[in-house]
């Protein structure tokens, strides 16, 4: 339910990149892992944009250190 709430927000407004990271979360959840990163990857574009991109490095490292695939080597994992 929550993944088409962020969707009809990013309707209404397609440039609210925190739609965006949430639907990638909500995503996530759904394990719907390609959809996931197609959000947040139009998130990190509009950050960018906006020229929020320090706190959206945070968000995503920390996004990362939470939902890391477990067959990730742990080797790559570390910078997060």
């Amino acid at each position: 339910k929550a993944a088409i709430e962020y969707t009809n927000a990013i309707k209404i407004d397609p440039g609210y990149a925190d739609a965006h990271y949430q639907l990638a979360e909500s995503y996530l959840h759904l394990q719907q892992r390609d959809h996931a990163y197609q959000q947040l990857a139009r998130t990190v574009e509009l950050r960018i944009v906006t020229g929020g991109v320090a706190s959206l490095v945070e968000r995503v490292a920390s996004w990362a250190r939470a939902r890391c695939a477990p067959e990730i080597p742990a080797v790559c994992r570390q910078d997060f």
